[in-house]
């Protein structure tokens, strides 16, 4: 019995063909995976940190975000922003106040190390008053409402660090700050 060669080699270059469908299918699937996993990740780090951000600056003390804040960014940043040493208004208290805060979907492939979200802010209906200690003046806004670019970079673990804030277009402040009015002596 003579063997056709022929049909031997188009039989294996057909299981060669199905097998490298699979493979770049899987490679595909993959990839997918891991670029869904970066862009949730970051996305996710970068409105957290917007969002406690402004609740350690709005609140300072005792506030139980300053852990996580410590958790999500980067040394370097928590360092060079003052975030966990600012404190503005000293004098004043907040009561409650509304945040909006609107991170865009960017999608973030397997390869990236870092990216740069451009991040809407909006602090709005702030319930601002006197605290015991208060001799007089006005009250400085506490965090700007804008648009703000968050750079964030991947560590060697894979895991999404926050390593700069900062303002590219400020909002008007929609929120009255106090004003210390004295008594008038008659």
């Amino acid at each position: 019995m003579k063997i056709n060669w022929l049909s031997v080699l188009k039989f294996f270059l057909y299981i060669l063909g199905k097998i490298a469908v699979v493979a770049v299918s899987i490679y595909f699937l993959v990839f997918c995976m891991l670029s869904a996993m970066n862009t949730v990740n970051a996305n996710v780090v970068v409105k957290d940190v917007m969002t406690k951000q402004t609740s350690i600056i709005l609140s300072p003390d005792e506030n139980k975000e300053i852990e996580l804040i410590q958790k999500i960014c980067t040394p370097d940043y928590i360092a060079n922003s003052g975030i966990l040493t600012e404190k503005k208004n000293p004098f004043f208290t907040i009561s409650s106040y509304q945040l909006r805060t609107d991170v865009p979907y960017n999608i973030i492939l397997p390869w990236q190390e870092s990216a740069d979200f451009i991040v809407k802010n909006k602090i709005e209906d702030v319930s601002i008053g006197y605290s015991e200690a208060y001799v007089g003046g006005e009250a400085e806004p506490y965090f700007p409402a804008g648009e703000f670019v968050v750079t964030v970079v991947k560590d060697e673990k894979g895991s999404w660090f926050v390593s700069g804030v900062s303002l590219l277009t400020p909002y008007e402040t929609e929120y009255e700050l106090p004003v210390w009015e004295e008594a008038e002596e008659e």
